[in-house]
């Protein structure tokens, strides 16, 4: 990135409402998973090209380029890690939307943006990726459908096994795994969705399930 790619602070409150701009825009169906794909390449009208070896020449999953026309995407995550995919369409959107000013159309290649993205201080560009990857988690799990989808996991797991406090931990990962199913991400962007909307204290298992054994 150059000298004018200021990146100001944004809390996560203000990128959740960036995001639900977003899906209110592109998804108005709200139903999940959320076609990322779908809406990068009609919506959007970006191209997606899977390019050998990108994380080995980049350090990343994905990158835009300046010309804001396409998404290049690592190909072994392209074509076998199809929830990391996901993400990393929803982490370089997060990009478009959040941070216009950081393009410059004369990026068109990758050895263009690697010299380009020398010109970012590493605490700016770390804010960026981390206000990216804010979006791309809000965007793929949008937060009503969160809170419907964890109670069903909930009574499914309570039906495979009584609480115990020894197996709490894994309980919630049986929990989050399932819940990363409908919505197609991984368990840890289901982890991180929970710990940011505070919803392992909302959800409190033990009191949760001591309710229906009673």
């Amino acid at each position: 990135m150059a000298d004018n790619c200021d990146i100001p602070y944004r809390d996560y409150e203000e990128i959740r409402t960036e995001a639900n701009k977003f899906l209110a825009k592109h998804h108005k169906s709200g139903e999940v998973p959320v076609p990322i794909e779908d809406i990068v390449e009609f919506n959007l009208k970006l191209n997606i090209i899977p390019i050998p070896g990108l994380r080995k020449l980049i350090e990343t999953d994905g990158l835009t380029y300046g010309n804001k026309k396409a998404i290049a995407v690592d190909e072994s995550v392209y074509d076998s890690r199809p929830t990391r995919y996901r993400f990393t369409l929803a982490h370089e959107v997060g990009h478009i939307i959040i941070h216009p000013q950081c393009f410059d159309a004369d990026v068109t290649s990758i050895d263009k943006w690697k010299g380009y993205i020398n010109g970012i201080s590493d605490w700016q560009y770390g804010m960026m990726e981390s206000q990216a990857n804010c979006f791309a988690g809000l965007v793929l799990v949008p937060a009503d459908k969160l809170k419907e989808k964890i109670p069903e996991a909930i009574k499914h797991v309570s039906k495979m096994m009584p609480y115990s406090k020894e197996y709490h931990d894994f309980m919630w990962d049986i929990i989050k795994s399932t819940v990363a199913s409908s919505f197609d991400v991984s368990s840890l962007v289901i982890h991180i969705r929970m710990e940011k909307d505070n919803l392992y204290e909302a959800f409190n298992l033990e009191n949760i399930l001591d309710k229906k054994r009673k």
